[in-house]
């Protein structure tokens, strides 16, 4: 996979606008206060600063892969960093399974901000874990979880208050 092929889109109120990756790695994310330290980083970066930290990773699937393409981002990975110290998170159901395929014993949570009659059931049949939004998030459904042997991790979760809360929970 060549990283400096990689557009990434951003939308804006006239439509999406792409970039390339050298111009992405120069974003300044520190909100115009022009600090070189706080700029965009490839995988490889990241690989290296989790591994300097002795760090778990945590690779979020942002669009929808091939087979191909997934076996190409594992390789990748496994050739810098322990893939039992990766989690793989997405909405991306699809991807998800198919990465599974390529890697049955992965540490794989399924991003989702609706539940349905039908979530745990594919969340036990893939064997992945939960990452469920904050907003919809009850105690009864970590029961849920839990009574179905699946881990729960939960998303934005922005005051200390709430975040309690969930761990009392046992997310």
């Amino acid at each position: 996979m060549n990283v400096f092929a990689l557009i990434v889109g951003e939308m804006y109120p006239g439509g999406l606008c792409l970039h390339i990756l050298p111009d992405v790695l120069w974003y300044d994310v520190a909100g115009g206060k022009s600090r070189a330290d706080l700029r965009m980083c490839t995988l490889d970066n990241y690989l290296d600063i989790c591994r300097q930290y002795d760090k778990s990773c945590v690779v979020e699937l942002k669009a929808y892969y091939s087979v191909e393409e997934l076996q190409a981002l594992v390789e990748m990975i496994e050739s810098r960093y322990d893939l039992e110290r990766v989690i793989f998170i997405s909405f991306h159901y699809d991807d998800l399974v198919k990465l599974r395929g390529i890697l049955p014993n992965a540490k794989i949570q399924w991003l989702f901000k609706e539940f349905t009659d039908e979530t745990i059931e594919k969340l036990t049949a893939a064997r992945f874990d939960a990452a469920i939004s904050s907003k919809i998030l009850t105690e009864e459904l970590v029961r849920q979880f839990h009574e179905n042997g699946l881990g729960v991790n939960v998303w934005v979760v922005n005051d200390r208050e709430t975040a309690e809360r969930f761990v009392a929970w046992g997310v």
